[in-house]
């Protein structure tokens, strides 16, 4: 024991030269050989190197010279070595015998210091550290794995605009996707019409194959006057989808006429209708 506490306490009194708390702990796990390990995923490494940091910064703050802290603290490590698994009464009487091997080793107070510490430290809280030193730890670890995307950068501000010219344009932007949509609905409505009407005109030409022998003055009349009544309607249905085309094209022209309108100032055109008219002005 003297040879090992010989060595060893020249790494103490080099951990305790670091002053950060966290540092001098993960250099005592160097000294003392203890594998890296995640403290919230293994609790127990986290308390064992506590313990030998707790026990060691004891006999420094209480000034023991550097040799004793290493006796010391080799006895301590041996005594929690020796009582694991046994009662607290087993417990007392082997640490009387680690005290007698050392008695020759420590003065009479440095002894007293030691006993105050255990009996503070590991026999007041005896089953505590039976757990540790016991009992396994069940697993229980939630791992993810989260994107973290940086935010956007904004736009240089000689790109920016004044908010009025910013809301003009957003109201001029509504309007065109209402023409977009409107146009669609449209053109959807009208090719549907056709579609129909030509629909019909096919049934009523197999209709006239299907049985020729049956045709007679009449029936051709009919035929005649349902196929022009289709004609016509389709014709109708054209000439409507024009007139709405044009009312539509005028009735949206109107809005942004109007929006333009409500920003200008002193007749000056907005920015955003200047914009407009540049982007117009080659069509």
């Amino acid at each position: 024991m003297a040879t090992e506490s010989g060595t060893r306490h020249r790494d103490f009194k080099t951990v305790f030269c670091v002053t950060d708390v966290k540092e001098r702990k993960k250099l005592l796990g160097k000294v003392l050989k203890i594998p890296e390990f995640n403290e919230e995923d293994d609790l127990r490494s986290g308390i064992l190197l506590d313990i030998h940091y707790d026990t060691l910064a004891y006999f420094v703050n209480n000034g023991f010279p550097w040799r004793e802290v290493a006796q010391l603290w080799e006895v301590f490590q041996n005594l929690l070595n020796e009582v694991r698994g046994k009662p607290l009464e087993e417990a007392i009487s082997l640490f009387k015998q680690q005290l007698n091997r050392i008695a020759h080793y420590s003065s009479e107070n440095n002894l007293k210091s030691m006993i105050d510490f255990v009996f503070m430290t590991l026999f007041q809280h005896y089953k505590l550290y039976q757990f540790v030193l016991t009992q396994e730890r069940a697993d229980d670890i939630t791992k993810c794995e989260l994107d973290i995307e940086p935010p956007l950068v904004p736009e240089p501000l000689r790109d920016g605009v004044p908010k009025s010219v910013w809301d003009e344009e957003q109201r001029i932007k509504q309007i065109e996707e209402m023409e977009q949509k409107r146009i669609q609905e449209r053109t959807t409505y009208h090719e549907n019409e056709i579609q129909q009407a030509v629909q019909q005109l096919e049934q009523q030409f197999l209709e006239l194959d299907s049985s020729p022998e049956n045709l007679s003055a009449e029936n051709l009349a009919t035929v005649v006057a349902n196929v022009t009544a289709k004609k016509a309607a389709v014709t109708s249905a054209t000439l409507s989808y024009k007139m709405e085309e044009m009312h539509d094209s005028l009735k949206f022209k109107y809005k942004r006429a109007t929006v333009s309108q409500e920003n200008d100032k002193g007749g000056k055109k907005s920015t955003a209708s200047s914009r407009r008219s540049k982007g117009n002005s080659g069509k």
